[in-house]
């Protein structure tokens, strides 16, 4: 989405005062990409049907100096 002045009108599959909550589910073996701001969160949520390990990658861009963590 975009913001202006504290307002923000988010793209479609997300919703939240700063466009933080992914509505959708992030699909098995399918890419995400997106975009953080400096001392905030992304909310995203999947489901796993399968017996087998889940794995998750997260990954930041080569031009980035800062952290990127990801709480299970």
């Amino acid at each position: 989405g975009t913001c202006s002045n504290g307002v923000c009108a988010c793209n479609s599959n997300y919703r939240g005062a700063e466009c933080e909550n992914r509505t959708t589910i992030l699909a098995p073996g399918v890419s995400d990409s997106g975009y953080v701001g400096d001392n905030s969160w992304n909310y995203f949520y999947t489901q796993a049907f399968s017996q087998n390990p889940v794995t998750i990658y997260v990954s930041q861009g080569a031009d980035s100096q800062a952290d990127c963590d990801l709480y299970v």
